[in-house]
């Protein structure tokens, strides 16, 4: 399993769509086997779909995010978690990895 949680300045991203880094876990066994940082491309956001499948994703974790962009993820086999909010993604890993993720509905049609 691979999980990406997107981040700007260290802690999680509040819009999906304008994160420039993603930190991505290799998970295997309930345990964390590899972390790594991911940089997007400057203004290149309509990309980070087809760069997460490149990646083998399988699980994005989020804050906010359009209708739009879930249902692009979920066409590339990506499991979203959306309305996670102010952490930091080792805490939001673990929560994730002990089943006590706390997600809401947070989409968005357009993100102003």
């Amino acid at each position: 399993m691979r999980v990406a949680i997107p981040i700007t300045n260290n802690v999680l991203s509040e819009h999906f769509d304008y994160c420039d880094q993603f930190t991505i876990y290799m998970l295997k066994g309930g345990e964390i086997m590899k972390e790594e940082l991911l940089i997007i491309p400057a203004k290149e956001p309509e990309l980070i779909p087809d760069i997460l499948e490149d990646k083998g994703i399988t699980d994005v974790i989020a804050n906010k995010i359009t209708t739009h962009t879930i249902a692009i993820l979920n066409t590339k086999k990506m499991n979203v978690f959306i309305g996670v909010s102010g952490k930091y993604p080792k805490e939001i890993i673990q929560d994730f990895l002990n089943g006590c993720l706390s997600t809401k509905d947070n989409t968005n049609e357009t993100i102003i």
